[in-house]
């Protein structure tokens, strides 16, 4: 992604939730910090588990940790500058601490079917852009960016129902993860 000097210094003044922080999320965060984020709310209750390690950016060191504290770790790493929030929790569970007129975009990247649904109609509800990451069953080209009324979905559109039978292609992953991450570029510059 290129960006201009006005959108680096949009990029670095963003405030990203990230709902999800497995083989999608974990992907979109690290690469979001790479280009000049610098503030994240990372929400995942799931611990990283020894499978992760090669679908997901974390390491071997890391199995048994809450993925958001790993994951934060990770992002400090690239830039101590970083300001990350962890949420070790489902989303539903914070929903409504989160402030969201402080939220510039929220990537939900979850592995659930059904949360999915539930999180995109709270999202619509609160009016917060979202860019929802949808299933990566396979590499497809169907694999794409859609605009909805409120939000942006990225992902293998063929999928969307059979979410819990993701492959665990790392490649496919990283393609789903540089979508959501052109779809911020799309934001930025309209």
């Amino acid at each position: 992604m290129k960006f201009s000097y006005a959108e680096k210094d949009r990029v670095k003044g963003m405030r990203v939730v990230v709902i999800g922080c497995g083989s999608i999320g974990s992907h979109v965060v690290v690469s979001l910090a790479r280009v000049g984020v610098k503030k994240f709310i990372l929400i995942d209750d799931d611990k990283v588990e020894k499978k992760n390690v090669r679908n997901q950016v974390f390491l071997k060191h890391q199995v048994g940790e809450e993925k958001v504290e790993a994951l934060g770790m990770m992002i400090e790493a690239i830039d101590n500058r970083i300001d990350w929030i962890t949420v070790p929790r489902r989303f539903q569970q914070v929903a409504p601490l989160i402030r969201w007129d402080e939220v510039d975009v929220v990537i939900e990247a979850t592995d659930d079917a059904g949360q999915k649904r539930n999180i995109w109609k709270a999202l619509d509800l609160v009016g917060v852009l979202w860019i929802g990451c949808n299933g990566t069953a396979g590499i497809d080209p169907s694999v794409e960016i859609k605009r909805t009324v409120k939000g942006w979905i990225v992902g293998d559109m063929k999928s969307t129902a059979d979410v819990n039978n993701w492959g665990v292609a790392p490649k496919v992953m990283i393609v789903a993860g540089t979508m959501a991450c052109l779809a911020v570029e799309k934001y930025l510059n309209g």
